[in-house]
């Protein structure tokens, strides 16, 4: 597997403010510029990797570098792994689906003398709203492939162009997991939709999945911040979702979940204004493994739940999850 990083040129047309400040007004392009966790099953005889990236940019005016993603994720070695969160966005000028958000595939090979060698691949793709062309629209995808050999605790830098930039550090945990009993895994996949007025489809928000062991909390958090227009302050933005599965005597799953939702809106259509908007969904629901239920959390929203008995060493890609990352409060 190869890496994807990258980006496209900006356009000339389009100044740097507007790029930064439309670059978030979608949940799902939330999951770009975020802190995205993963932490794999593991068998206490193999050894893991932490592997932490971060996209910076140098902004005109300020001393240090804006932090765009930086994704941290711990794996065992020699074993692919990867983070998906990439809803489709319609255009607002035809029925054209666009995908934004952000994948990930990474792997690394042990050399020997402590060198390691990275493949990874990382795309994202984000909608943009020009300041002085409201009746035009973009879509800009970013590729980049990259393959290289990093040393631990040793920061990697990846020169995209003369203001952003990769910087790639693995490190090596201390000590090795304990033997755990053996406990169920388990794949919880959300799907979050919006059904608007006038609309004769819902639309897809986001589809956010967590790798479970049965009787443990898991998260996923694909969040990130976005700057006023008015001030200096920074908007904690994004998607958070906190979650455990408990098995009952009947051989069904008392599922507890909580999903936060918030965005940072800049409205176009009422001038020098934003709104800082957060939903928040608890439900505890009872789930068969494979079954599919569709659960109401508004007039206009609902969630489709999947949960499904999965081996641990099922290669079904992961969403930014962390098993055993609670507790978290309901």
């Amino acid at each position: 597997m190869g890496t994807v990083l990258g980006q496209i040129g900006t356009p000339d047309h389009m100044d740097k403010v507007s790029i930064v400040r439309f670059s978030w007004l979608l949940v799902s392009v939330l999951a770009l510029f975020a802190s995205v966790f993963h932490i794999s099953s593991l068998a206490a005889s193999e050894e893991m990797v932490e592997l932490k990236i971060r996209l910076l940019e140098k902004v005109a005016g300020q001393d240090e570098p804006l932090v765009l993603a930086q994704p941290r994720i711990m794996s065992v070695i020699d074993r692919p792994f990867s983070i998906k969160v990439t809803p489709s966005k319609q255009s607002r000028l035809d029925q054209s689906e666009h995908e934004v958000g952000l994948k990930l595939v990474a792997k690394v090979n042990k050399l020997g003398d402590q060198r390691y060698e990275l493949k990874l691949e990382w795309f994202r793709g984000q909608p943009m709203q020009p300041k002085d062309q409201p009746e035009s629209e973009y879509f800009r995808e970013e590729k980049l492939h990259a393959r290289t050999v990093l040393q631990p605790n040793v920061p990697q830098k990846i020169t995209l162009s003369s203001n952003r930039w990769y910087e790639v550090t693995l490190s090596l945990p201390a000590g090795n997991p304990q033997p755990q009993p053996a406990k169920q895994h388990l794949l919880l996949t959300t799907h979050i939709y919006h059904q608007s007025p006038g609309q004769d489809k819902p639309a897809w928000k986001n589809s956010p999945s967590m790798h479970l062991v049965a009787g443990k909390y898991g998260q996923f958090v694909s969040g990130g911040k976005m700057k006023s227009q008015f001030d200096e302050t920074f908007h904690e933005i994004g998607i958070r979702m906190s979650a455990i599965a408990k098995k009952t005597d009947d051989e069904t799953y008392l599922l507890s979940l909580e999903l936060t939702q918030g965005n940072l809106r800049i409205q176009s259509s009422v001038p020098n204004t934003e709104v800082l908007h957060n939903d928040t969904t608890k439900l505890r629901t009872i789930l068969k493994s494979g079954e599919k239920k569709k659960i109401e959390v508004s007039p206009t929203s609902w969630l489709e739940l999947r949960l499904e008995e999965i081996a641990p060493s099922d290669p079904t890609p992961v969403a930014g999850s962390i098993p055993n990352a609670g507790p978290t409060r309901f």
